[in-house]
Formats: C-alpha cells, structure tokens, sequence
C-alpha cells in the first residue's frame, strides 16, 4: 500500500503547485494590466521652433525651402520608457505635401523631455496655389506639420500604438530673403494613436 500511495501522493503535490502557480502568474497579470490602463499615459508633443530659409514660391505655382522643425518629445510616465520608430515628418502647403524626412529610433526615459531636430529640403513642389495668396497674407505663410511614428512601452508586457501627431496651422513670418521663423513661439500639437494589440485605444490633445 505504501508504495502505492506515493505517486498519487506526488501527482497530487504537483497538481497543487501547479495550480497555485498558474493562479499566481494569472494575479499578477491581471494587476499588471489594471495598473498600466490606470496609470500608462501617452507621450506629448510640442513644437518648439521652426525657421525657414531658402524659401521660394514661383508664379507657376511651385514651392522651395529648407526647413528645421524642433519636436518636443515628453515621457510622462515615472516607471515606463517609451521607444519610437519609424519616424517620419511631413511638411505640407495647402494640403500639398512639400517636403519629408524620416528620423533615427531613440529611447525616451521616464518623466523626461527630449528635443529632436527635423531638417527638411523641398526642391519646387507642385502647388495648386500661387503668390498672390501669400502676397494679400503681408508675409505670414501658414504651413502644416505631420508625424507619424511607431511607440513601444518598454515593460515587462509592451503596448504599441501607431502613432500621428498632427502640428496644423503653424504661421511661418518671412521676410524678403526667404528666411522665416515660427510666429507665437512653441505651439502644442494635436496627438492620436490606435494600439495594435487592442486596435481601439486612441488618445487626443487640445489644440493651441
């Protein structure tokens, strides 16, 4: 009988553990996702300065410049770092795209803001506008700036969202020489992101 008793003794042993385990790892999961949807926050963008220079916009409607577009990047979370990819701004004219540039991946730590520098070329973009819109405008141009990018929790489970932040409405002041800066200083964009693993979170920040 002894000798009987002793692997059902064992399985049961091990049917115990097993189950208290997986009960364990199914807790703790489950506390990981409450505490990420209640404390994870999206990342925030601003607009800290745009200059211009070389900028040209011909009588046969065609456009050309070189622009510098500085990003604020801003990590709210204090326990989670974010990772962004596949980077790419878009520089439009009246719904016209006009110029594109893609940026490096980099990791943003917590509670941390970083600036990055998009430098930009348009070389006589078709528009469907001509000068004298800009001529009746005394100097001020108004431009469009988009982003789109791939972002990454860095925990232990990760969420990705596919990012676009949309900078609209940016009034550019240019002088005679071509050369323009960012009228009103730094301006907030608007964010909105789809997670992929979820594909219904979406977020969204006020206009300036």
């Amino acid at each position: 009988m002894a000798d009987q008793s002793t692997p059902v003794t064992f399985n049961f042993i091990f049917f115990l553990f097993t189950t208290h385990f997986v009960c364990f790892f199914s807790f703790c999961f489950f506390i990981y996702v409450i505490w990420v949807s209640l404390f994870l926050h999206p990342p925030e963008f601003d607009i800290q300065k745009v200059t211009v220079t070389n900028l040209s916009i011909s009588s046969y409607s065609q456009i050309s410049g070189d622009w510098k577009v500085d990003f604020m990047f801003r990590n709210p979370n204090s326990k989670i770092n974010l990772y962004y990819d596949q980077i790419e701004v878009v520089v439009s004219y009246k719904s016209n795209s006009i110029a594109q540039t893609l940026l490096p991946p980099f990791i943003q730590g917590t509670n941390n803001q970083t600036t990055i520098r998009a430098t930009l070329t348009s070389l006589m973009m078709l528009c469907v506008h001509d000068q004298e819109s800009i001529k009746r405008s005394h100097g001020v141009i108004t431009f469009d700036v988009t982003m789109t990018a791939r972002v990454q929790t860095r925990v232990w489970w990760g969420i990705t969202w596919a990012l676009t932040v949309d900078c609209s409405n940016l009034q550019i002041a240019v002088g005679n020489g071509g050369s323009g800066t960012l009228v009103g200083g730094s301006k907030k964009c608007m964010a909105s992101a789809s997670d992929d693993q979820m594909n219904s979170t979406k977020f969204l920040y006020r206009r300036w």
